[in-house]
């Protein structure tokens, strides 16, 4: 199970890297692919089934106000634009989930914000989550961190149980009360993904089976999950990373001359510290897999 983390928390690495204006996100899909090969595992999204839907991408990619589930298309990505990344893999029988959000260049101070707020509630979920601890204490912890810096967390989709299977019990909302739930036992596994959105916690499905944020702007930070139907499920997710958050001022100039000269691509401002979200603990002991 970590083995599988951790070649999907490698891929996810590397397909960060290749976020840049210009690309397109059938780019970035078919790059995971063969990132895949290489590691000699097959994706988990790919083929995946709900009712009579299936999944054609190898990973989920979604932009600016698209939650979750997005597909890779002719859609190139562009400066200002926050990517969202969810990738699984299978590995010796084994689901590794694992996401990150990579903003291209210079984002605006809320959305700034709100990529800091998410890494914190995952953070918080995380240092909570250990044996016997109620389930709902760590949804708890996610809202509440969520309502403290006036966001709104999406509440159709939720994180899970992951393991030989991408989606097993339990459900984790990002949403509940503490003392409610199953306690947590030794030997689980969880993908906790937080999705917290600026303005309204409301999502729609678009018409090619995409969800996307009612309101205006929206940013979620977190991953995916599958539930009313596939397609990017929206609302902005957000989850800047530490390198990116220490040295945005320092790279604001070198991105502005590089535009101004004709460059095609920005210098890599993220070289991703990811937020993973599968979490394993043992009965003595908890840890993030990385």
């Amino acid at each position: 199970m970590r083995q599988s983390c951790r070649t999907a928390s490698d891929i996810l690495d590397r397909v960060s890297e290749l976020i840049r204006p210009g690309i397109t996100t059938k780019e970035v899909d078919e790059a995971a692919a063969d990132f895949m090969n290489e590691a000699k595992v097959k994706s988990a999204f790919l083929g995946y089934r709900l009712g009579h839907r299936i999944f054609p991408g190898n990973i989920c990619i979604s932009l600016n106000d698209e939650v979750v589930h997005g597909i890779g298309s002719q859609r190139r990505i562009q400066y200002g634009d926050i990517v969202k990344l969810d990738i699984g893999v299978i590995q010796e029988g084994w689901v590794g989930d694992t996401a990150t959000t990579v903003p291209v260049g210079i984002v605006d101070e809320r959305t700034d914000q709100l990529l800091r707020v998410t890494e914190k509630a995952l953070d918080c979920a995380i240092n909570i989550a250990g044996e016997g601890v109620r389930l709902g204490d760590i949804c708890a912890e996610i809202e509440d961190e969520a309502a403290r810096n006036g966001f709104s967390v999406v509440r159709e989709f939720v994180g899970h149980g992951v393991g030989r299977k991408l989606h097993e019990e339990p459900q984790i909302p990002n949403y509940g009360r503490r003392g409610s739930g199953p306690k947590l036992k030794s030997g689980m596994t969880l993908a906790i993904e937080p999705m917290i959105n600026i303005g309204s916690a409301e999502v729609r499905l678009l018409d090619e089976h995409c969800r996307r944020a009612a309101s205006e702007y929206h940013v979620s930070g977190r991953a995916a999950e599958w539930p009313p139907g596939f397609g990017p499920h929206f609302r902005q997710n957000a989850s800047p990373l530490h390198s990116y958050l220490a040295r945005r001022q320092s790279y604001a100039r070198d991105i502005s001359l590089r535009f101004v000269e004709g460059a095609d691509h920005l210098p890599p401002e993220v070289t991703t510290r990811k937020w993973l979200r599968v979490f394993c603990f043992d009965q003595h002991e908890s840890a993030t897999v990385s």
